[in-house]
């Protein structure tokens, strides 16, 4: 029996030393925050490298360029104008003073404003916890919410700069109002303003003000902290804004907010909507059991609580018939309503080395979980950017030709027209690739360019009262399915049953005869390898027409890939002929 006991004797004593050493580390750094606050500034640093590299080479995306195009004046009405029902003032100002300053052609100034945003929100919810929480537990939440890549698009794309302005604003207004004196509720009424001019979450931020106002016995010589942001905020309101509520979205919005939650709770961990929804059930059940048992809801935890069930409520109004709960911009302000949940509901347990340690073992398996939606957010940005910036290129190209109200793409840049995008580009740069940059693209970014060079050039058939054709023949490339027979300027092409025809064709245009009733399908490319679906035009029926092919200004030759069931020739045309 002695032989057994001994050895567990010795297991014990040594976890027991494990135990004992790691509580004295624990206690060391509680009692040091500088160090604490040495490895939250190390972790900003690589969080900082991190996003840069995942965001590397995009450009505007989306609404971006509402901010970037749609308010080219200083008037009063272009800084106070809506977006999507919110006031965007600050968003504003910063894309303006960005573009004023570093130009268009470099997106970097603007994701650095991102950046810089997000470091601050980081580091408030770091001070607000740590007056509630142990040193060590408060860093763990901060370094969560700076690796939080569920939540990506507030971290790479710089569109989210007034989501982050707002919310960092509000965050400094709670910090304010834990003062409890006049300089800080000065501070509180001005942040707070802020915060309503960024965006609709300032609206959150608002009501936790309101109940931190109410609840006090001053509350009515202190209501000026909230009445004067909010007054501007509802005169705003009369002026520009407009509601999102619809009659729709009051019956959706219960089951949108608590999707909200789920997708919190899941973004937190970075495992998804089905654990967060698991993991909110239980926060609930928790928070039950922790009122019930105080016996009572205090003026904190009721501010507390106002912030993320508010935001969720309020969002699912406005925006559950667009159905998107499990966004990653709303998955930011739902995680750190989270943490001051959890803050003001869990200050008076004890924290033993033991749970601090489980605490960071979490982090640190949320912080890697965090990452994979991470790389797929900044690979579809990048993704995106290289399409957008090919077909920008083709647009600048395209320039004297295509039409002001033209639109090179309505699904990542539909508020983009060349007149007012051309102008933007003189006076402050170009985002878009350089022909020779574009030329190394992968495929998807030139077929993209082609797609629109087709279209912003004009490229279609023309009528004209007299046809010559005396141009430059056209160079036979393939022939499938079909015989080709050069004569003097044209090339004419039987096909047998259905057959495909590849020229190199030369500016200005060519002449197309086609001999049968059938139509004559013609797809085209200039950068791309392949030929773009969307790049095709169809000459219908027996006819003869110049298809007109300006150069934009390229040495690139036109690629045409001319399919039909019946005989038809091709043929180049003089430039004069074109003019017709």
């Amino acid at each position: 029996m002695t032989e057994v006991a001994e050895p567990d004797k010795k297991s014990k004593d040594e976890a027991a030393g494990i135990h004992k050493r790691m509580g004295e580390a624990v206690n060391k750094l509680q009692r040091d925050p500088r160090q604490a606050r040495l490895i939250l500034a190390l972790a900003m640093v690589l969080a900082t490298a991190l996003y840069l590299y995942m965001a590397r080479n995009t450009t505007f995306f989306f609404d971006e360029w509402d901010f970037v195009l749609g308010r080219p004046s200083w008037s009063l009405d272009t800084l106070l104008e809506a977006h999507n029902g919110h006031l965007s003032l600050v968003p504003v100002l910063i894309f303006k003073l960005n573009t004023a300053i570093f130009g268009l052609a470099d997106h970097l100034p603007y994701l650095l404003t991102l950046l810089a945003l997000h470091l601050t929100c980081v580091g408030l919810l770091f001070a607000y916890v740590r007056r509630r929480l142990p040193l060590l537990v408060a860093l763990a939440i901060s370094i969560s919410l700076l690796f939080l890549g569920s939540a990506w698009q507030n971290t790479l794309w710089p569109f989210q700069i007034g989501f982050l302005s707002s919310i960092a604003a509000g965050l400094g207004m709670l910090l304010a109002l834990d003062r409890q004196d006049l300089k800080g509720d000065i501070a509180a009424s001005v942040l707070l303003g802020v915060s309503l001019a960024s965006a609709g979450i300032g609206v959150v931020f608002t009501i936790a003000a309101a109940i931190d106002v109410i609840w006090r016995r001053d509350r009515l010589t202190r209501q000026w902290v909230v009445t004067a942001p909010a007054l501007l905020y509802f005169a705003w309101y009369l002026a520009y804004g407009s509601s999102q509520t619809t009659r729709e979205n009051l019956f959706l919005a219960p089951q949108y907010a608590a999707d909200m939650a789920a997708s919190a709770f899941g973004g937190i961990i970075g495992l998804g909507f089905d654990w967060g929804r698991s993991l909110a059930v239980v926060a609930v059940v928790a928070l039950i059991y922790l009122i019930v048992r105080s016996n009572r809801l205090t003026r904190a935890g009721l501010i507390a609580l106002s912030i993320p069930i508010a935001f969720w409520v309020l969002t699912g109004l406005s925006r559950a018939d667009l159905g998107e709960p499990e966004s990653p911009r709303y998955i930011y302000l739902g995680a750190i309503g989270i943490f001051i949940v959890a803050a003001e509901f869990v200050r008076r347990l004890r924290f033993q080395p033991a749970i601090i340690a489980v605490i960071w073992v979490v982090l640190v398996g949320a912080v890697f979980a965090n990452l994979e939606p991470l790389r797929n957010g900044g690979k579809s940005l990048r993704e995106t950017s290289q399409i957008v910036r090919a077909e920008l290129a083709s647009v600048e190209i395209a320039q004297g030709i295509v039409k002001p109200g033209f639109k090179p793409d309505d699904q990542r840049m539909p508020q983009v027209f060349a007149g007012e995008y051309l102008t933007a580009v003189s006076a402050h740069g170009s985002p878009a690739y350089t022909v020779d940059e574009l030329v190394k693209k992968p495929e998807i970014a030139r077929s993209a360019a082609d797609e629109v060079l087709v279209r912003a050039l004009g490229v279609d058939f023309i009528a004209v009262r007299k046809i010559s054709a005396d141009g430059t023949r056209p160079k036979v490339l393939t022939a499938t399915n079909g015989t080709t027979k050069l004569r003097g300027s044209c090339v004419l092409f039987q096909p047998r049953g259905g057959g495909e025809l590849d020229l190199q064709l030369a500016p200005p245009g060519v002449l197309v005869a086609n001999k049968y009733a059938g139509n004559v399908e013609i797809r085209l490319r200039r950068f791309a390898d392949e030929f773009p679906d969307s790049s095709s035009i169809t000459m219908l029926g027996r006819a003869s027409r110049v298809m007109r092919l300006p150069s934009g200004g390229l040495k690139l030759p036109w690629i045409a890939r001319f399919k039909a069931r019946g005989s038809f020739r091709v043929c180049g045309v003089e430039a004069k002929r074109d003019r017709q």
